[in-house]
């Protein structure tokens, strides 16, 4: 039996319009006293979508590590709905390694759409640095890969009616064995202390060090930055 339901906050920020429309016929309901309803917030909320990044990360690390030995890093950004892309740090020791990388993790799951590869100094849980090196690294014309007409997520808003859609993926790396730009790094003994204005207050800097002691993501960026053995 169908019923008509919906439509539903999804985890893509929009509106779904597709159900399975199922129907069930509750014969009784149990209820403790003073009972607990537990919910999330639905759409792009952080704990409606946090774990699906989690996952995804794990799982094409395990895909990596099966194909090549020098994976330094794994994100599923929150901006991709935990979802549709992924960031992937490598570091190089062959010509090709970073195109090779993008199928592998396409092939992961259905629903990533943009795989962005990039060197192993460059932080994937910051997607400033990952856009950076999209910006200063790559060239459309040699550095993209597109797959036309590939399974997609049904609840994709761009995908069509079958659920198919193109797949990117970005090779933002530096071509190995090629001389490139060196990349301008300031050690943290040199970044600029508090600026004082004119009427005497301490103007805030786009720069600051950061505290002295382990940081609540360091753990993590480390072990990100291990081999992904």
């Amino acid at each position: 039996m169908r019923e008509p339901e919906g439509p539903f906050g999804e985890f893509t920020g929009y509106v779904s319009r597709r159900s399975t429309e199922h129907v069930f016929v509750a014969k009784a309901i149990a209820m403790r006293e003073r009972p607990w309803f537990q919910s999330i917030g639905s759409g792009r909320a952080g704990d409606h979508i946090t774990t699906l990044g989690l996952i995804r990360e794990a799982e094409i690390a395990n895909a990596l590590t099966r194909v090549i030995p020098n994976g330094r890093g794994v994100h599923v950004p929150l901006s991709g709905t935990s979802s549709f892309t992924a960031y992937v740090s490598i570091a190089q020791s062959r010509p090709g390694e970073a195109k090779h990388v993008i199928p592998i993790v396409l092939g992961v799951d259905h629903y990533l759409k943009l795989v962005i590869v990039v060197d192993d100094d460059i932080d994937v849980f910051d997607e400033s640095e990952v856009l950076w090196a999209v910006a200063t690294r790559m060239q459309a014309d040699r550095d993209l890969v597109v797959i036309s007409a590939s399974l997609g997520a049904m609840l994709d808003p761009s995908a069509d009616d079958r659920g198919l859609t193109a797949k990117l993926g970005i090779d933002a790396t530096r071509p190995f064995g090629q001389s490139f730009a060196e990349k301008l790094v300031m050690s943290p003994e040199r970044w600029p202390g508090p600026v004082t204005s004119s009427i005497g207050s301490p103007v805030p800097t786009r720069v600051a060090p950061r505290p002295a002691g382990p940081q609540p993501r360091d753990g993590l960026r480390r072990a990100q930055r291990r081999p992904l053995t």
